[in-house]
């Protein structure tokens, strides 16, 4: 694994805990000193037998400790891409040049395709991409794995979908759409907490005292999205089912609607998902 910031973290944490990754075999490069020093602390998370994870300081030294062609997590952001990968590629050389079958690279780096990540490998490389979500830390995330490439065997491409699985569903997708699901998705939980925080200013201005507001919109939103997740209607079903006609919901839904908050959250998304492509354009 190269890289390893929060969301490094919960992938790791979350394949050990169901015995996808073997600590003996799993090998994690963060330069930041003090991450490195908090995944150290993690000794009880990170061992299991005796057998713990190696922690180093850069993607380099990541893959000389790791056997010749064992999967490659790539957990950076972005725009690190070229910078890491000029220390991957005359390791990943030898791996090949040594009789190792060709290096295969699960990528997490938004907006970066495949062949994106592949060029900045120098071709030598074979991609599975991925977008997971920060949920996965709880183990409720979702993720979007791209249909295998050709050259990925179906061992290869279960393997990395198990590794996220452990920690949440996983949706199978064509790779153009992995860019709109990053928008959905990968970004969603923050628009979620940006709903709390307009819920929680609403009820200050309102006059509820400020912990009160934060206690009251966090099991609002808890209790909705449990319902969401066990009921078989719709999200509109559910909604209308609470908007009793010319009641206090319906009322508050009526200035959404003026407000245009419909069509203004489609916008939003289709701009999440236009920085993406924009990402993988640019290198970041």
């Amino acid at each position: 694994m190269v890289g390893c910031g929060n969301m490094g973290r919960a992938i790791l944490l979350a394949g050990l805990r169901q015995g996808v990754l073997d600590p003996a075999r799993t090998v994690v490069a963060e330069r930041d000193a003090a991450k490195r020093a908090a995944l150290a602390k993690d000794a009880g998370l990170l061992a299991s037998g005796g057998k713990r994870v190696r922690i180093v300081g850069t993607a380099r030294e990541c893959a000389a400790l790791a056997p010749a062609g064992a999967p490659m997590l790539l957990a950076i952001k972005p725009q690190m891409l070229n910078e890491v990968a000029s220390e991957l590629i005359p390791v990943l050389g030898s791996w090949v040049t040594a009789g190792g079958r060709t290096p295969l690279v699960i990528s997490i780096l938004a907006g970066a395709t495949s062949a994106g990540v592949r060029a900045a490998m120098g071709g030598g490389v074979r991609v599975v991409r991925v977008m997971p979500n920060l949920p996965m830390s709880i183990g409720l995330g979702a993720t979007a794995i791209a249909h295998a490439a050709p050259d990925v065997t179906p061992a290869e491409f279960t393997f990395a979908r198990r590794l996220f699985e452990s920690s949440g569903v996983v949706e199978e997708l064509p790779e153009d759409l992995i860019d709109a699901f990053t928008a959905i998705a990968g970004s969603g939980p923050a628009y979620a907490f940006f709903l709390a925080e307009a819920m929680i200013a609403g009820a200050i201005a309102l006059g509820v005292e400020p912990q009160a507001a934060d206690r009251i919109v966090r099991q609002t939103l808890r209790g909705s999205a449990e319902m969401l997740s066990r009921a078989g209607e719709s999200p509109e079903q559910l909604r209308l089912a609470v908007t009793s006609k010319g009641g206090t919901t319906a009322a508050a839904i009526a200035v959404l609607e003026a407000q245009g908050v419909m069509g203004t959250w489609v916008a939003a998304l289709r701009a999440a998902r236009d920085r993406g492509k924009e990402l993988g354009r640019t290198g970041g």
